[in-house]
C-alpha cells in the first residue's frame, strides 16, 4: 500500500474518472496544453453504490429496490477491496491538494506549471498607454 501511495505522489499527473472535468483542467495546467473543455460527466449511476443498485435492479422505481440487499453487497465489496478503497481515498486527497495548488497558482498569475516544475506566466505591461 505505501509503495502505491508513493508512486501516486511521484506521478506528474493522474486523473480520477468520477472527476473527469477536474482531471482535464489539471492536466492542461500540468502540461501547458489547451484541450478545450469537455462537457462529458461520468454518469453517477455507474459509480459505487448506485452501480450495484442499477446492476441488480435495472430500470426499477426506487420503491421496488431492496436497499438492504444492495447495502449487503456493497459492504461485502468494500470489505474485500479495502486496500483499493484506501488507495482511492489517498488519491482523492493528493488530487485535491493539486487542484488547490493549481487554483492558488492561477490566482497568482500562473498560466500553467509545466510538469509541476516550471511556472509559466504572462506578465502584463504596467505602463499607461492612454
Amino acid at each position: 500500500f505505501s509503495t502505491a501511495v508513493e508512486r501516486l505522489k511521484k506521478m506528474v499527473h493522474f486523473g480520477l474518472f468520477h472527476r473527469l472535468s477536474d482531471s482535464w483542467r489539471l492536466m492542461e495546467h500540468t502540461f501547458c496544453w489547451t484541450m478545450g473543455y469537455q462537457n462529458y460527466r461520468p454518469d453517477k449511476e455507474i459509480i459505487g453504490y448506485n452501480a450495484i443498485k442499477n446492476k441488480l435492479y435495472p430500470g426499477l422505481a426506487a420503491d421496488a429496490i431492496n436497499e438492504a440487499e444492495v447495502s449487503r453487497i456493497w459492504n461485502k465489496l468494500k470489505e474485500r477491496n479495502r486496500l483499493d478503497l484506501a488507495l482511492m481515498e489517498e488519491a482523492e486527497r493528493i488530487f485535491d491538494e493539486r487542484m488547490d495548488q493549481m487554483k492558488r497558482e492561477k490566482e497568482n498569475g500562473v498560466l500553467c506549471n509545466f510538469l509541476r516544475k516550471v511556472e509559466v506566466r504572462c506578465e502584463g505591461d504596467d505602463e499607461d498607454v492612454s
